[in-house]
């Protein structure tokens, strides 16, 4: 299956390009696609996951433009053609 992986503000500056299409395999799962993607990408291990494997809280996720804490958080399922977008939540004044 393919899906479209984007990224915005400060993980785009990690990942390169912004926007990338990938094949994972059936019944792939954020959590797989994210260790997947980290692996490649350290830096971005260490902005989005805490040293205990859990995803920081000021992570967003979404497949398909759904927040994964409204689905199934890391086992949320992946279907062909999903759009997955990791962006940090924004703070500020």
């Amino acid at each position: 299956m393919r899906i479209s992986l984007r990224c915005f503000a400060d993980y785009r500056e990690i990942i390169s390009p912004r926007e990338m299409l990938l094949d994972l395999k059936e019944g792939q799962t954020v959590g797989g696609l994210l260790g997947t993607i980290t692996s490649k990408y350290p830096a971005l291990r260490q902005e989005m996951f805490e040293e205990t494997g859990e995803i920081k809280k000021r992570v967003i996720v979404l497949v398909a433009g759904r927040n994964i804490e409204v689905l199934d958080n890391m086992n949320t399922r992946l279907k062909d053609g999903d759009v997955v977008a990791l962006l940090p939540n924004m703070e500020g004044g």
